[in-house]
């Protein structure tokens, strides 16, 4: 207690009522610290009295400058107050920048304008007397162009068009009259040419034209000998083919004779005759051996029928056996068994008749009736369209001899020339066409393929292949009838349109081969053909006609 009252004693001046020396310990590190911001509360008190003071002052100035600047302001209807904050001070200097600012950039673009719209005049002066100094240029030039014109300076740019055109024009017409005069020249040397011609050739091949008819009269009747002399040219090469072919069947037919001659040989030698006339005798006693040969073996045949099927030689040694007395009785009794037989197969056959009547009555003698009138009217049918299948089978075997002759006559030429043409027309991609059968034993063509041995059928080839090959057949038949007939055109309309560039190449190239014996005709409306056939083919053996 005494502690505790000294406790209290040492605090009795500063009339605290101390509490634990822990807690006072605590309360007078509190105090420390508020002793030492009190110097800085007062510190800083004293700095914002100086700031109050600096404010006032520049509110003032500020106050100042403003009135210089503007001697009256007003806002919300209310004058400038001079004893405004300096917040809004601040805030109307700094309108009045902005305001300020703004006239001053305007000013200055208003200045650069100035300066631009001076630069451009300075330019458009510049230009202005360029133009005057061309202007000035191109009126001397102008009046210098007009001089050989005989027009004055002062004459405008469309009078002197205008007289252009006419001077064009005239000069135009002085150039085709000048044309026309050399061609009239050129017409009457060409005329003069012909005469000369005219006369020179009547003097070579018709001296009895020549100083008696005119020299156009002259000049028809040389076309008319040439006409005739063409005709007689086409007659004499027709004639000469036919000697040809006449040559060829005197030929063929002396061959023919020297075969039949080797072969009566033959039949000399193996007759034992001298001469072919003793072959008719021996033809004689071949025939008559034939004959009695024939006799022999009917003979024969009916002994074996005779014989049951029992070897002849045997058959003949039992006939010899047999007493010829006895066959007679014998005939006789197997005639009556026969007969006998015979007689029992009649009855049965009159038993099924009537039975057979029975049962027909039984099933409906109108319906019996009916089906053979049905099988009457089907008989008579049958029998027209048996004499119609017989005439048309009849037919179908003559027109399949003849087909087969003309074939057997053709087919190998003609097949032969479509495999070198087909070849050529497919680089090389087939070597041999060959005629085979199908199924239905139809006659077909087939392809061989390069180192291949199987049979390329139509359907197993492209598009542009069968073009091919039906082409090869075609020009090969063309070529075949060129040999024996007068030359026609051969006219073909874009046959080319499914072959690539190299296979059309070879094409034109077989064409143009072909066009040695007859005239060709190509129609196309693709120009890469036209080029492919110009960068190709000769000169000699291409002409192109533009529709």
């Amino acid at each position: 207690m005494k502690i505790k009252q000294q406790w209290t004693d040492l605090w009795k001046d500063s009339d605290i009522s101390p509490k634990s020396p822990r807690e006072m310990r605590a309360w007078a590190q509190d105090w420390s610290n508020l002793s030492g911001q009190i110097s800085v509360v007062r510190e800083q008190k004293e700095k914002a009295y100086d700031l109050k003071e600096e404010i006032e002052s520049c509110r003032l100035v500020l106050t100042r400058q403003i009135e210089l600047l503007v001697k009256s302001m007003s806002e919300n209807g209310k004058k400038f107050e001079k004893k405004a904050s300096l917040s809004y001070m601040v805030e109307k200097g700094h309108k009045i920048i902005d305001h300020f600012d703004k006239i001053r950039s305007e000013y200055n673009q208003l200045i650069r304008d100035q300066k631009q719209r001076l630069d451009e005049l300075e330019e458009a002066k510049s230009r202005h007397k360029k133009i005057e100094h061309r202007l000035s240029k191109w009126k001397s030039d102008w009046a210098k162009a007009l001089q050989p014109l005989g027009l004055g300076e002062d004459t405008s740019p469309v009078q002197a068009v205008a007289v252009l055109e006419d001077m064009k024009a005239i000069f135009s017409k002085l150039k085709e009259a000048n044309d026309l005069d050399l061609r009239i020249q050129g017409i009457d040397k060409d005329s003069d040419d012909f005469y000369a011609n005219i006369l020179s050739l009547a003097g070579q091949v018709a001296p009895d034209l020549k100083g008696s008819y005119p020299v156009e009269q002259i000049a028809v009747e040389l076309n008319t000998r040439l006409t005739d002399a063409r005709t007689a040219k086409t007659e004499q090469k027709s004639l000469n083919r036919q000697n040809q072919q006449e040559k060829k069947r005197l030929m063929a037919a002396r061959r023919k004779i020297s075969e039949i001659n080797s072969q009566l040989e033959a039949m000399c030698d193996e007759a034992g005759c001298k001469t072919f006339e003793d072959l008719s005798a021996a033809e004689e006693m071949s025939s008559h051996r034939r004959q009695t040969t024939d006799e022999l073996e009917q003979q024969e045949k009916h002994l074996h029928g005779l014989s049951g099927g029992a070897m002849l030689d045997k058959f003949i040694q039992d006939a010899e056996a047999i007493d010829p007395d006895s066959i007679d009785p014998k005939m006789r009794r197997l005639e009556d068994e026969i007969e006998q037989i015979e007689n029992q197969i009649s009855d049965l056959d009159q038993t099924i008749g009537k039975e057979k009547s029975k049962l027909d009555e039984m099933d409906g003698s109108s319906r019996a009736a009916i089906l053979a009138e049905e099988a009457q009217g089907l008989l008579g049918i049958l029998e027209s369209n048996v004499k119609q299948y017989a005439r048309l089978k009849l037919a179908s075997l003559v027109l399949n001899k003849a087909i087969e002759r003309y074939r057997e006559k053709n087919q190998e030429p003609v097949l032969r020339r479509s495999t070198e043409l087909f070849s050529h027309m497919t680089l090389g991609s087939f070597v041999k066409l060959r005629p085979e059968f199908n199924e239905n034993g139809e006659a077909i063509i087939v392809g061989l393929r390069k180192n291949s041995p199987d049979n390329i059928t139509v359907h197993g080839m492209s598009d542009g292949t069968v073009d091919q090959l039906y082409l090869a057949i075609r020009l090969a038949s063309l070529e075949a009838y060129l040999e024996r007939n007068e030359p026609i055109p051969f006219i073909v309309d874009d046959i080319l349109i499914k072959f690539d560039d190299r296979r059309s190449i070879a094409t034109l190239e077989v064409l143009a081969e072909i066009a040695q014996k007859t005239q060709i005709i190509f129609f196309t409306h693709h120009m890469h053909l036209v080029e492919l056939a110009k960068s190709n083919l000769k000169k000699d053996s291409l002409f192109l006609h533009y529709l």
